[in-house]
């Protein structure tokens, strides 16, 4: 992957970090009782975020096609928090 060569090792786990911490503060909440609701939206906005960042980057380094992946994400992510919003709102 090119744009793995722009950043430094540090960055990279740092990122590989967060996208693991994302991932579990998606599918904890609805598997243990005791893990609040809220980590949910704030794991899938945290994540949306990192998407954005993802497709940035692969727009820049020229790499649109690897890109995809991160946009589908994206949109996943966002009909997520939309679901959230609506079900705890009404």
């Amino acid at each position: 992957m090119a744009w793995a060569e722009t950043f430094s090792p540090w960055s990279i786990k740092l990122i590989g970090a967060l996208e693991l911490l994302g991932g579990l503060g998606l599918f904890l909440p609805p598997i243990v009782a005791f893990v609040p609701a809220v980590l949910t939206l704030l794991s899938a906005f945290g994540l949306a975020v990192m998407m954005i960042g993802a497709i940035v980057v692969h727009l820049r380094g020229k790499e649109a096609r690897e890109g995809l992946p991160a946009l589908v994400l994206l949109v996943f992510l966002i009909l997520l928090i939309i679901g959230l919003f609506a079900v705890d709102r009404f």
